[in-house]
């Protein structure tokens, strides 16, 4: 007798004959498209309400629509004409059109009579619902609330990056992270060019007034965006978040018994910065590029011409602005985009109950700066913590990373996710547009994670390439390979801690099970790419470099020099993100929700499935007949 089981006889190829499939389809009784409009909007959020229209009808395909009306301006409120890329659409004879009398008019026009400049790589940002701050959804009287940015960087990079989005059909953001769309440069961001090239259509211009010498020349152009978002919280997890099907093999295409429909959302302090992209144009940024490609690189307020978000959204009002000319953006009446489909009784019956995946994402934050009021300063890292946090269950997944804030903190560190203009006053290191989802490289050799008294449960982490391999892998693993990055690349652009139940030893845990626990995890991380990447200039300025080699903006590539960056004061936060699984059973007039918590003898139970079978070694050699 053998306590061995086998689970299954595998059989060549060679004898197995594959059968014909023939598959038939049916569709749905009958099926209507709706909008439900805003019945309240402001330049601080809106609410959108969605009543059922009867008891066996399925919601699907729902997104929400802002319809913005804009005057791009730069500083100065000076006109812009943005992702025209005039050089691609003539390479010869696009000068004709700019002043070429000095290096900072390059890209301004000719003979208007209103200042009017170039500005290429504008585009919506994937994802827009970055520039909701807050959200609650009601379905049925049961609630979901959301604030957006504590997750935003780490799902989207793991969930969403180097995709296809399925409502613009275009790409998420990838590497290099520059929001660049111009194939001519070296830091391209594949994908993006198609974004870009269709921000600005003959249907999207509302207004157009010429100056009075009949030349045709622009003095006031508005141009209508729809910023479009699925829903992207609560039953609705999977549709802001395509790759989580992946991660879970689960995904919500209808929603049954909805009755009553209730949107509610906070905007953020800049809805320009967050539902739009662009790239930077600054010298001292590692990752910038040439906007439009025959313009230089700015060094100033004078020659930075990255559209003035700050500047825009404080005139923003909740109207039309055709005829105003001193409003910048109109924010139209918000919409909620769906469809109700009922099946057909005679071919599908509705369940009583239906029981929807989704999940809830338990957040925390450390707010640090790093120093760097000398350039001669070696300040390199600072420290991220989260101690002593009480853990009921082992979540799904955790994710721990830092990536550049949103506010300054205390110490003087400048946030890098603010608007260029913040305040009114022009800082290189605040990327407005040209934020991207980036995260701080981590200093591995720093890395600590325990679990109660359970020290080092994710083995050792060392200053050794094989620390970086690892994580690398399960950074592969978890966001399914899509962005297909390369291993520096990641290094660069992509660094964040991940584990789940899978990763963790010694404490004999499973996923989602009830396990008293305290978690605790610290690790070092460095300043942003866009602070310390090197780029090819620095590699010819020898002169400038040996005359004052410690002066901030000029190359300092020696490994004895101060390290590039150092002057950089930064703000940034430290964010430890752990995805909980909850099951959302909805039935009519009633929505629950679950969080989903085993125990470790249910789990066991399960795994074993109960006494081996025993198989006698003499039935093998009767099957092997």
């Amino acid at each position: 007798m053998s306590g061995i089981r086998i689970s299954e006889f595998k059989k060549p190829r060679t004898i197995i004959v594959d059968q014909a499939k023939v598959d038939s389809a049916y569709g749905p009784k009958s099926s209507i498209l709706l909008e439900s409009l805003a019945t309240s909007w402001s330049k601080n959020g809106f609410t959108i309400e969605v009543k059922g229209l009867s008891r066996d009808s399925l919601l699907n395909g729902m997104f929400v629509s802002i319809p913005l009306q804009i005057r791009w301006k730069a500083q100065g409120g000076v006109n812009l004409i943005v992702s025209e890329f005039f050089d691609r659409d003539d390479p010869y004879g696009y000068s004709g059109n700019f002043d070429q009398s000095s290096a900072v008019k390059k890209n301004l026009f000719l003979d208007f009579d209103v200042a009017c400049r170039a500005y290429d790589g504008v585009c919506v940002r994937p994802n827009a619902f970055k520039c909701i701050r807050n959200a609650t959804l009601s379905i049925n009287g049961s609630s979901f609330s959301t604030r957006t940015d504590a997750y935003y960087t780490a799902m989207c990079k793991l969930f969403c990056d180097g995709r296809q989005e399925s409502i613009s059909g275009a790409a998420y953001e990838n590497y290099p992270y520059t929001n660049c769309g111009d194939a001519k440069q070296a830091l391209v961001q594949k994908g993006w060019f198609e974004r870009c090239r269709n921000l600005n259509t003959m249907g999207k211009i509302v207004k157009v007034t010429y100056h009075d010498d009949g030349n045709k020349r622009i003095d006031d152009i508005v141009i209508e965006y729809d910023v479009k978002f699925p829903l992207w919280f609560g039953p609705f997890t999977h549709l802001g978040f395509p790759g989580l099907s992946g991660f879970d093999g689960q995904s919500v295409a209808s929603i049954p018994y909805v009755s009553d429909l209730v949107l509610e959302c906070t905007f953020t302090d800049d809805v320009l910065m967050d539902a739009f992209a662009a790239p930077d144009t600054n010298l001292v940024n590692g990752l910038s590029v040439h906007s439009p490609a025959w313009m230089a690189k700015s060094t100033s307020a004078g020659t930075d011409w990255m559209p003035n978000t700050y500047a825009m959204w404080n005139s923003a009002v909740p109207q039309d602005i055709k005829n105003d000319l001193t409003q910048y953006v109109g924010i139209l009446q918000p919409k909620l985009c769906y469809m109700f489909s009922e099946p057909d009784p005679d071919k599908m019956t509705i369940a009583p109950i239906y029981t929807l995946p989704s999940y809830r994402f338990i957040t925390y934050e450390d707010r640090k700066a790093i120093t760097g009021a000398d350039f001669n300063s070696r300040v390199e890292t600072v420290n991220i913590s989260f101690p002593y946090i009480r853990l009921s269950n082992i979540s799904a997944l955790y994710i721990a990373l830092a990536e550049g804030a949103r506010v300054d903190v205390s110490a003087g560190g400048i946030a890098a996710r603010s608007s260029r203009y913040h305040n009114g006053a022009w800082n290189s290191q605040r990327l407005g547009l040209a934020c991207a989802n980036r995260t701080c490289p981590i200093k591995w050799d720093t890395v600590r994670v325990s679990m109660s008294t359970s020290s080092s449960v994710l083995t050792n982490f060392v200053q050794n390439t094989i620390t970086e391999q690892r994580q690398f892998e399960l950074f592969k693993k978890y966001s399914n390979d899509a962005m297909a990055l390369t291993f520096d690349q990641w290094r660069e652009s992509s660094q964040m801690l991940l584990f789940s139940a899978e990763e963790l030893c010694g404490i004999g845990a499973f996923a989602n099970s009830f396990q008293a626990l305290t978690l605790s995890v610290s690790f070092d991380v460095y300043r942003d790419a866009t602070d310390t990447k090197l780029t090819p200039n620095q590699f010819t300025a020898a002169a400038n470099q040996a005359a004052t080699p410690l002066q901030p903006g000029l190359p300092h590539i020696s490994p004895d020099a101060p390290l590039k960056g150092n002057d950089k004061k930064c703000a940034i936060v430290g964010r430890l993100i752990c995805i909980e699984p909850e099951l959302v059973s909805i039935s009519e007039g009633a929505v629950s929700v679950e969080q989903v918590k085993l125990s470790q003898a249910e789990i066991h139970a399960q795994l074993m499935g109960g006494a081996p079978e025993v198989e006698d070694a003499n039935q093998l050699d009767q099957l092997a007949r």
